[in-house]
């Protein structure tokens, strides 16, 4: 579902557009989204964190529940 509204957002304002500028679009708007992307991770990596944020707050979460077993 994700990459559906990742395309959408990415389509939002490309619809009236010829084929060929419909590509050079979809093309330029990934890249500029990977390029952000690749930046956080790289950051991310760069602090030191091996999981993103996410892994790292469920693997708190379970370590806390297994604290009350």
């Amino acid at each position: 579902m994700n990459l559906v509204e990742c395309i959408n957002s990415v389509l939002k304002e490309a619809y009236n557009f010829l084929v060929t500028k419909l590509v050079k679009t979809i093309i330029y708007r990934l890249n500029e989204l990977f390029t952000r992307k690749r930046a956080k991770d790289e950051a991310h990596i760069n602090a030191g964190h091996v999981f993103c944020e996410l892994v790292t707050s469920e693997l708190h979460a379970n370590q806390g529940a297994l604290g009350n077993i």
